[in-house]
């Protein structure tokens, strides 16, 4: 598998109530609105059908920076050092490599510069996202802030819609 540069990062939320209508990923999981046409027009469906046909690990594999902050892998074995760098470069604010629109991973994990200043001053928090994972969507990995999450997206990717 060749080498792959993350740019199109779908951010995962989980559903308030399990949709008991539907199968797969839509049953346990929302994607927040990216606000580009390039996240629209079936560019998720098409994604999915190619996680589907892609050989993933058989379990969510950890991935943990030097701070101390852990999110669980979902993919091929031969991705899993780009979600490393991509996790790593977005938790630490510096933003590379440029993606088309934000991932606020550095927010959810409360390491961007504003909540650590507002921490400083004794300020609490005022917006943190409700973002559970992100999803490579030019891609066939995820990863997710815990692991039961993580296995929860494995299995319902593994399901036909």
């Amino acid at each position: 598998m060749k080498e792959h540069t993350p740019y199109l990062v779908q951010r995962i939320e989980t559903r308030q109530t399990v949709r008991d209508d539907d199968v797969g990923v839509d049953r346990h999981f929302r994607f927040d609105y990216m606000g580009s046409a390039e996240f629209e027009f079936g560019a998720l469906p098409k994604a999915l059908k190619a996680i589907r046909a892609t050989k993933l690990m058989n379990e969510p594999k950890r991935i943990k920076h030097p701070d101390g902050h852990i999110v669980w892998y979902v993919g091929p074995k031969e991705l899993f050092e780009t979600a490393k760098k991509l996790f790593f470069s977005q938790l630490k604010d510096r933003y590379e490599p440029r993606l088309k629109e934000s991932t606020y991973i550095s927010e959810v994990f409360g390491t961007d510069k504003l909540t650590i200043a507002r921490v400083k001053k004794g300020i609490e928090r005022s917006w943190k996202p409700n973002t559970i994972g992100w999803w490579d969507i030019m891609s066939t990995y995820a990863f997710f802030c815990k692991k039961d999450d993580a296995k929860k997206w494995l299995d319902c990717v593994l399901k036909k819609r």
